[in-house]
């Protein structure tokens, strides 16, 4: 597996509850429609124009891979992270649990 980026708050756990609203005030992302898990997400791919699943929430954090360019400026998933991250209060951090230069 890959490394992986992943939202996580200081001091408690992201629920469900949180999550769910997180994803509805967040353009591009939306559950995953393909699976019964309530709690994974899929990210729109602009130039591919599909659905692509990304995000899921688990042991009270939200990861997701570390695709190339995920750290340029403009990049969908860096911007639907970000955003996600505001909403739910939380930080982006790499999986040695470092914040990106550009968590919130």
């Amino acid at each position: 597996m890959g490394r992986r980026l992943h939202l996580t708050r200081t001091g408690g756990a992201i629920s469900q509850d949180d999550w769910r609203t997180a994803l509805a005030d967040t353009p591009g992302v939306r559950l995953n429609r393909r699976t019964a898990d309530t709690s994974d997400a899929e990210l729109y791919d602009p130039q591919s124009k599909v659905w692509v699943p990304m995000f899921a929430l688990a042991d009270g954090r939200v990861s997701f891979p570390e695709v190339p360019g995920v750290h340029a400026m403009g990049h969908a998933l860096r911007d639907a992270a970000t955003h996600l991250a505001r909403l739910l209060h939380a930080r982006v951090l790499d999986d040695q649990g470092n914040p990106t230069p550009w968590s919130p």
